[in-house]
């Protein structure tokens, strides 16, 4: 990705409508089923084939995520969004759910608390681990409380201080905390990620899809299939970019003088 390739897909591209109701037109012409996160072990069980698990992960953007969701309720398509703290939008998720999608957390207590402290050896995170993830079932309890849901599957959200420690949120999923937070399931988790035939992930302009374009495995008869799609890659969105690149860049200066 050049730098060139990186303006144009923040602030000069147009909405790639097309091309994402394309590949949610072919998965439902090529037979598959799509899933939420929750309903991983029911399918599983059963034995069926021809499964797409669509998942969201709302970083930002929460125009373009809404535009999204409205074609997927036009096109009948459902699956997982995962809501950040800072980008809960409860009108947004309540219509999600209502149109039968799941919500659930994209926590990122880790990296929360690299940064809040400044650290730069991932040998001090594991001591505070066990104070971490009562801040993360606290904030789990507030997120289901405001929604007004249970929430059942959760997904890492990650940022450059796990990248730079090389210590990620999924640290945080013991049984314990999975007992206690009544998480089913975290999206990362070997039982999910095991199980699939092809993960892609959207991606910066020009190459949409890292590694390989999906239809192409939907038109193979791919058996059990996980898309990651982030609303950024979608849509340009020039003044939320400038303030997001802006921010997580003091929030990295921040870090790295400290």
């Amino acid at each position: 990705m050049g730098i060139l390739d990186r303006i144009y897909h923040d602030y000069g591209m147009p909405g790639r409508w097309r091309e994402y109701r394309a590949f949610l037109a072919a998965a439902k012409t090529n037979g598959y089923t799509f899933l939420r996160h929750q309903d991983a072990r029911a399918a599983f069980a059963a034995g069926d084939q021809k499964l797409l698990f669509l998942r969201h992960d709302i970083d930002t953007d929460l125009p373009i995520a809404r535009k999204m969701h409205a074609i997927e309720r036009e096109m009948g398509v459902r699956g997982t969004y995962y809501f950040r703290r800072c980008t809960m939008d409860l009108p947004l998720m309540r219509e999600i759910i209502a149109s039968g999608s799941e919500v659930g957390y994209h926590y990122e207590e880790i990296s929360d608390h690299i940064k809040a402290f400044g650290i730069r050896d991932r040998a001090l995170v594991f001591p505070a681990l066990d104070g971490i993830r009562e801040v993360f079932l606290h904030n789990l309890k507030v997120f289901e409380d405001e929604m007004g849901i249970k929430v059942r599957t959760v997904a890492a959200h990650g940022d450059f201080s796990n990248r730079y420690l090389g210590l990620f949120n999924t640290e945080l999923m013991t049984e314990s905390v999975r007992t206690a937070g009544g998480i089913d399931l975290e999206a990362y988790d070997e039982f999910l990620v095991g199980k699939l035939s092809f993960r892609a992930a959207d991606q910066v302009y020009p190459h949409l899809w890292q590694p390989s374009d999906p239809i192409k495995a939907m038109e193979a008869g791919t058996p059990v299939m996980l898309l990651l799609i982030h609303p950024r890659h979608w849509q340009r969105a020039p003044i939320r970019r400038f303030h997001l690149d802006l921010d997580r860049l003091l929030q990295e200066i921040h870090y790295r003088l400290r």
